[in-house]
């Protein structure tokens, strides 16, 4: 091996060691979302919205799936819609229009606003909850998986 070849050898041995003593170090400084919320507890994720505290409750309840939508202005945390629910609304709700269950669905799956309700889809910007139920049903497992011919 002539003395080129050993100097690149060695150049790119220090690189991979050096990538390497990085990741590790990225590695140390990642704190899990329940470090994260424990740190900044009662601050609020964004001017006005709920705090870390109350997302990381949310997590814990729903089994880590909550989502966070912005329209515009308005910013939305949101769950999937679970089974039982789901069925719920269909049956109770099976005669009424595609409106009526998409705002019932907001009702029960959107965290926050908390007081996200009737008036606020009456009368706010008019695809935001047809959107919401959009999102709710596609992460609820209403969206056609990836598949494969084997």
């Amino acid at each position: 091996m002539s003395e080129k070849e050993a100097l690149l050898e060695e150049a790119v041995i220090e690189e991979v060691i050096g990538d390497e003593i990085e990741e590790e170090e990225e590695e140390e400084t990642f704190m899990s979302d329940e470090e994260y919320a424990k740190q900044h507890g009662d601050e609020e994720i964004f001017a006005e919205g709920p705090t870390f505290n109350q997302v990381a409750d949310w997590k814990s309840r729903f089994n880590g799936e909550v989502y966070m939508s912005d329209f515009a202005s308005d910013t939305f945390i949101w769950r999937p819609i679970r089974r039982n629910e789901y069925k719920k609304l269909q049956r109770v709700e099976g005669k009424a229009d595609s409106f009526y269950q998409e705002e019932a669905m907001c009702r029960t799956c959107v965290l926050w606003p908390e007081d996200y309700a009737n008036h606020d889809m009456s009368f706010g910007k008019a695809g935001v909850p047809s959107m919401l139920a959009d999102l709710i049903l596609e992460y609820s497992g209403f969206s056609r998986p990836r598949s494969i011919r084997l």
